[in-house]
This record gives structure tokens, sequence and C-alpha cells, in this order.
């Protein structure tokens, strides 16, 4: 063959191969289109059956007339349960009063006033702001959420400046390296990001319901174990830099829409509650760690006899071989406490935080991130309020169970403390009359109706939380738990009926005052159904759930109720309201296979 034949050869070879390769890409374009259509159809027939809900935080109501926290919003970030029930409801008008300020508290459970949201610092602050400026309409919206990081809350602050807010109060910090986002590698961001986009559609919020959910670990102390970071892994650097460029995007947002800012160092509890986990240090051989465990065991035995100096002695000579385990420092700690060394003791009490392998507590970074924001606006619009720095009195007292019932979470003193330090700043960011007539703790408590069933009920929650992992490996936690069980008990059988009396007096008198306070119909509720008045519960429930109909707890709560007194219809209808609220809910599952049998 010749050399123009085999040109002319390889020139129909290559035009033959062209038009297969142009076949075949227009046959993969049509079935693309073909499978568009068919998405598209699907898109559009799933939310013409009512099966797509909004994504975004705010929602409004039917009469287009409020905003409401959509119940539905971490769909988007998490499967089945935790997703539901971690939004508190609220009711803000879609068109501002001319005449209403509103402040706006964005943050995770600590901001939200977990355990009970009724006592929380949000409360309190509005209670002042009522005494002190009565003549002013202030409006507190707590769109705070529970087990979130900032990344989440950046989302949601989105929405939320719809709200046209005068002041926006972040209290943020405690879940950046163990929450959803938190000091996961690359991979785990990337599905996490992937989901949220798939959520976006219908078609993708029917597959995460249909589907089952992925492989769950189970959360015991093997499964966090798993999650220890330590202090120098670099994946911690990657959380405090997250951090930074949420915290910015929300003062950004909130200073473009008007508000000013109080952004908040967070206050963690250092004197009574020790690391969740701890690690030492990489590379220490094996005749050191020997020493050093040696050097540790000596000193706990020095301690548990009361030879503080001794101990002291043997716990700094262990930290001189390896300083990078946090259980050492709470020890250390403690005993120069026990010594009356404050500042010291503050010093290795705040190591043992930041080494803390299970971050469950913003530590001294976190609070550097934060500080460090406040300075970068230098146009006033950001302000700082040093939570921190107010429960340490500038290093002269160490925080603990005055102010929190475990890690993170306020006792009323805790809160009240956050709102009395909040409330001169607020009132200057809102250009209101301050004086130095702040209620006392006295008159908050009662103003809000805290008392001492409501105190015991709280404890007797966070004695159940406490049992459980992640708390399980900390310092002397059986012996801990064993004195908090007997403290509920004395609490719980000392309660006289004239003090579950006075309760319900106080809770009267707060509903003459605001018939529509859905937090003291709940709490009404808790005490009624505590003296087994099923009728009254009824009532106070049957009120909040028609407030917001919406709040997964409550919702079950009631159902509950309806049960216990023999309104098996409302009791299914409220069931089936919260299966379409938390599709995968167990509770509300048996409780219909069970109803249904009657």
């Amino acid at each position: 063959m010749g050399h123009r034949s085999r040109h002319r050869h390889k020139q129909v070879h290559l035009r033959d191969h062209q038009v297969r390769w142009s076949y075949y890409l227009r046959l993969l374009a049509i079935l693309l289109a073909g499978l568009g259509s068919l998405v598209g159809l699907a898109e559009v027939g799933l939310r013409l059956a009512g099966l797509y809900v909004p994504a975004s935080f705010l929602i409004k109501t039917a009469d287009q007339r409020y905003f409401v926290p959509n119940q539905q919003f971490l769909r988007q970030f998490y499967s089945g349960q935790a997703a539901a029930g971690k939004i508190l409801p609220f009711k803000a008008s879609v068109k501002k009063p001319a005449n209403t300020k509103r402040i706006l508290i964005l943050g995770e459970s600590a901001a939200q006033g977990t355990p009970e949201p009724a006592f929380g610092f949000c409360r309190i602050l509005q209670f002042m702001l009522k005494k002190t400026n009565p003549q002013v309409d202030i409006e507190l919206i707590n769109a705070a959420l529970r087990g979130v990081d900032s990344t989440i809350l950046a989302v949601a602050a989105r929405d939320l400046m719809q709200l046209e807010p005068d002041v926006v109060i972040l209290y943020i910090g405690n879940n950046e390296v163990v929450g959803l986002y938190g000091a996961r590698g690359r991979l785990g961001l990337l599905v996490t990001g992937l989901r949220r986009s798939i959520c976006q559609l219908a078609i993708g919020q029917f597959l995460t319901r249909i589907l089952p959910a992925p492989g769950t670990n189970r959360q015991d102390m093997a499964y966090f174990r798993r999650q220890y970071v330590a202090f120098s892994d670099p994946r911690r650097k990657a959380v405090y830099d997250r951090l930074r460029k949420n915290l910015q995007s929300i003062c950004t947002l909130a200073r473009d829409a008007g508000a000013k800012v109080i952004v908040c160092t967070v206050a963690v509890n250092l004197a009574d509650c020790p690391p969740f986990g701890s690690m030492h240090k990489h590379g220490l051989g094996q005749a050191a760690l020997a020493d050093w465990q040696a050097k540790y065991e000596g000193a706990t035995r020095m301690e548990r006899a009361g030879e503080l100096a001794k101990a002291i002695e043997l716990y700094q000579a262990a930290a001189r071989i390896d300083d990078r385990l946090a259980e050492l420092h709470y020890r250390l700690a403690r005993c120069l406490a026990r010594q009356g060394q404050v500042q010291e003791a503050l010093r290795h009490y705040q190591l043992a935080c930041d080494l803390d392998a299970l971050a469950f507590r913003s530590d001294s970074k976190v609070n550097g991130v934060i500080r460090d924001l406040a300075k970068g606006f230098a146009d006033g619009t950001v302000i700082l309020a040093d939570i921190e720095g107010r429960f340490t009195e500038d290093g002269q007292v160490i925080p603990g169970g005055q102010y929190f019932h475990d890690h993170v979470h306020l006792t009323f003193d805790g809160d009240y403390k956050i709102a009395a330090c909040l409330l001169p700043l607020v009132q200057q960011c809102l250009a209101l009359e301050s004086n130095t007539n702040t209620p006392s703790l006295q008159q908050c408590a009662e103003g809000l109706a805290y008392n001492p069933f409501a105190q015991a009920q709280i404890a007797a929650g966070i004695l159940e939380t406490t049992s459980r992992p992640p708390f399980l490996d900390q310092v002397d936690h059986a012996q801990v738990q064993a004195l908090k069980a007997r403290q509920v008990k004395a609490a719980m059988d000392g309660l006289s009926q004239q003090q579950v009396q006075a309760a319900a007096r106080l809770y009267e008198a707060a509903l003459a005052a605001d018939p529509n306070d859905w937090y003291i119909h709940r709490l009404y509720a808790y005490l009624a159904l505590a003296q087994q008045d099923i009728q009254t519960a009824l009532q106070h429930l049957r009120a909040a759930v028609t407030q917001f109909p919406d709040h997964l707890p409550t919702v079950l709560m009631y159902a509950s109720t309806c049960v216990q007194a023999g309104l098996t219809q409302e009791a299914m209808l409220q069931y089936r309201q919260a299966l379409r609220l938390a599709p995968g809910n167990r509770m509300a599952k048996r409780a219909l296979r069970s109803l249904s049998r009657r």
C-alpha cells in the first residue's frame, strides 16, 4: 500500500472514530437531559405534594404576619433525632414596630439556657431591661441552638438579619472542636457539605427520609475516646481559623443590617469540671513514662492523704517530664487552690481546660479569637463583653459549681452574672438611660418564678445527664455523682407542700402579668405532673402547644400527658404531629403502635 493510500486510510479511520465518539456524546447528552428532566419532574412533584420544607432558619406564619424559627432547619446538617427539638420557639412581627428595639441572642446551649431556658440569661436580661427601662418596648429573641458550632450559626445568621435587630449578642465557642464541623478532616467536611447541598432540594429531603440513615457510632466512652484531639494537633488551628471567619461573617452581617454587636468571651467551669480526656505528649519514651507514672501515682496518694505540699511537689516533678496531660494540671490546680494559691491554681485549671483532649469547653485560644475580633472593628459597631474576665474577677476567683451545673451550662447565679454584665452594654448600644439600680438576684428570681421545686428538678436532670458519657472518665466521677445524688434526693425529699404551693402562686402571678408566657406554662405543667394533677398539666401544656405547635419536646410532653388523662385520640394526634416534626422519633412510633391496639 502506497503512502497516499495509507494516509487516506488513517483519515477515514479517524473520521469513523470521531463519528462514533460524537454519537456516544450525543447519546450521553440525551440521557443526561432525560435524567435531568426526570429529576426536575420529581422535584416539582415532591414540592407539589408538600414534601419539601424550607432550609432557611426563618419562615413566616400562614397569615404572613410573623417570623418563626423553622424547626426543620437543622435537617440539612444532621440526621434523625440529632436534628429535632434543638431550637426554641419565638414569634416576631415581619413588620417591626417603629417603637420596638430588638435584641437577638445567638449561640449554643449555654446561650439558649440549657437545662431550663426559662431561667437563662436571655430571660434575666429581658426582666432587667423591663425594670430599668420600662418606657421602651424591648423584644429579646433567643435564637441560640443546642449542640451546634459557629459554622451552623453563621448560616442561621444570614436569615436572622431579616428581623432587623438593633443589638446582636454572640455567646459562641463551646462546640468548636467537638461540633459537627469541628476538628474533622477534609473528607468529613466534604460529606457534610454534600449533605447540606442535597437537602436544599425536595428530592434530597425525600431520600434522606426513606433511605436508612448511615450507621452512627454508639456514643459510649469508647466512641468518645476515639474523638480525642491533642492540643498540638494541627486540626485545632483550623478550628480556630474557622471560628474567626464565622464570627467575622456574623458581625459583618449584623453591622450591615444596622445592628450593634456585643461579642462575649465564654466562661466555663474550671474548678469543678475535670477534663474529659487526657493525652501524653507525643514521643514520650517508655522509661520517661514509667518515671512520670511513679511520680504521678505518688502525688495522687499524697493528695488523698491530705499531704498537699508533697502532692504539689510530686505533680510538679511529673510535669517536668510531661506537662501535656490535662488531668495532671487539674489535680495540681486543686491542691494549689486548697493551699490558698488562687492565681497559680487558676493558671493550672486553665491549662487543664486548654489541654483537654475532648474540648467541650471554650479554651483560652477560643477566647483569644473573640477578643481579637472585637479589636478588629474600629468603628465601634462591635463591643466586647469580657464574660470570662468577669467570672474570674481578674484572676482572683476560680469559677466552679456556684456558677455552673456541669462543664458550661449555667446555674441561675451564673446566668444572672452574665445578664448583669450585658445590661449596661445593651443600654449603651440602644442609647437607653442607665442607672445603678440593677435588679438584684432575688428580684430576678422572683420575677421569673425561679423556686426550690424548679431548682431541685433541674438538679435531678443534670444528675441524669452527667451519669452518661462523656462524663465517665472525669477525675473522681463516681464519688462526685454519689454526692450529688444524695444532694438531689435531700432537695426533693425536703420540698414541703408550702414550697410547692408557693411555686404555683409564682407561676400564677407570672401568667397574670403575661398569659402567653410559653415558658411559664411549661414550668407550671412540670409542677402539676409532679403533684399528679393531670388536668392542670393538660391546661398549661395545651396552651403551650397551641402557641407553638412545632416544638417537639412540648408536643411529646403534651401527648404523654393526654395518654395519662385517657385522651387517646388527642394523644394520637399529637404523636402524629411529633412524627411530622421528627419522622424517626422512636417514642412517638412506639406510643402510636401501643395506642392503636387499644
